[in-house]
């Protein structure tokens, strides 16, 4: 709904729970881009996967890992090893975590337990 102010400005009234709404919708894009890229690379089209990715890129949206490391394999399919280390470079997190002696341990990525 709408009302108008004295100042004859329209304000909009947001009903509770609109950016809990917001909030949803722009991780929809992601899990999108995340299966299209997943259904490309299955079927063996590095092609249509770099398209899939060059959209994400124009759209600012960031892929998780199992995508990047989809869109490394998709640039090493067409011999471009620079854009690959890129992407892995620019998307895969400095941490990750194992599990040592019935522990979860934190240690890096390029450390020696990698």
């Amino acid at each position: 709904m709408a009302k108008d102010n004295p100042g004859n400005q329209v304000v909009d009234e947001q009903r509770p729970g609109a950016d809990m709404d917001n909030t949803h919708m722009r991780s929809v894009p992601k899990r999108l881009f995340s299966r299209m890229i997943l259904m490309y690379d299955i079927h063996q089209r590095p092609d249509k996967v770099l398209e899939i990715y060059a959209d994400m890129e124009e759209l600012g949206v960031r892929p998780d890992e199992d995508t990047a490391r989809r869109i490394g394999k998709a640039f090493m399919a067409f011999g471009q090893e620079e854009k690959e280390k890129h992407v892995l470079e620019k998307y895969l997190k400095k941490w990750k975590y194992i599990h040592f002696n019935g522990e979860r341990v934190r240690v890096r990525r390029d450390g020696p337990l990698a």
